[in-house]
């Protein structure tokens, strides 16, 4: 893995500089990655991907979403590489001695290719939803790896959907998604864009996101619990990165939401690296398959 465009100084977070025009990942796994997922346009390169990012002091700050990278979001890219280079074999490609990619149905199943995910394999019969992207990272990753669709979401898809027009991956989307809670003024477009899912090929196999329980209320957590619980189903693989700051009741607090709605799992260190004992990885299941 390497990650461009940071300077070392002391602006570096967890070796991430944030007021760097650019960050850029690359890993082994991208250069052997499905040819569908490499990205063309003027940014694309053969073993990464690279996102602009905005700081708050930039002119073309871009408000209601994160404008720069997260250490967090690289860890979980990392960690994603490796675990789909590993299932590819080195040299090899996904699938081998599996059947062909192709249809649902004709290859993996449902619960297969959710399983895989859940260990963080990409497939080619993997369909992401990433919940706030931010500049976009991840999702670019996830796509250049050949996930079948990775779509990118946040309340501000602007700066995420430049990033991935700049990469031209085709399997490759941005979508504005406003978490909700059941009671709330915007449940009805979650149920609106999980019926369109349910009618254009099925539910994610992958819902991910990095960052997002930092400094929330308990509001806001249970809209993205009741969010993530009508866009899964009982295989649906939930993972969201976690960096712990020292605030254990929000998390607490998190917990008691995703029980609410129907969503179950752990958190897990996220390497056994003790220098990354503050980064957690939170794997999340819902109970039944039953609507909310």
């Amino acid at each position: 893995m390497a990650v461009d465009g940071a300077r070392e100084d002391w602006t570096r977070i967890h070796g991430v500089d944030q007021r760097a025009a650019f960050v850029e990942f690359r890993h082994d796994a991208l250069r052997r990655a499905d040819a569908r997922g490499a990205g063309d346009g003027p940014s694309a390169s053969r073993d990464g991907v690279r996102a602009r990012q905005r700081g708050s002091a930039c002119a073309d700050f871009v408000g209601d979403t994160s404008s720069v990278v997260w250490p967090i979001a690289l860890r979980a890219c990392a960690r994603f590489c490796d675990a789909t280079g590993r299932a590819r074999g080195e040299g090899g490609a996904e699938g081998e001695g599996e059947g062909e990619g192709g249809a649902e149905g004709e290859g993996e199943t449902r619960a297969r290719t959710c399983a895989r995910a859940r260990e963080m394999v990409i497939t080619r019969e993997t369909r992401v939803l990433e919940l706030g992207s931010g500049i976009g990272v991840l999702g670019m990753v996830l796509a250049r790896l050949g996930a079948a669709r990775v779509t990118m979401s946040d309340a501000n898809v602007g700066l995420c959907e430049a990033n991935a027009n700049e990469d031209g991956a085709k399997n490759l989307e941005t979508k504005t998604l406003l978490w909700a809670r059941k009671d709330g003024e915007c449940w009805r477009e979650v149920c609106e864009y999980g019926d369109a899912l349910e009618a254009s090929g099925g539910l994610p196999h992958l819902i991910v996101g990095t960052d997002l329980l930092y400094s929330q209320t308990r509001e806001t957590f249970s809209a993205l619990a009741d969010t993530v619980a009508r866009l899964s189903d009982e295989h649906t693989a939930i993972v969201i990165g976690y960096e712990d700051r020292g605030d254990w009741e929000s998390l607490a607090t998190f917990w008691d939401v995703c029980e609410e709605a129907g969503l179950f799992g752990e958190a897990v260190p996220f390497s056994d690296d003790d220098a990354d004992d503050d980064l957690l990885l939170i794997r999340l299941r819902k109970e039944t398959t039953d609507r909310i």
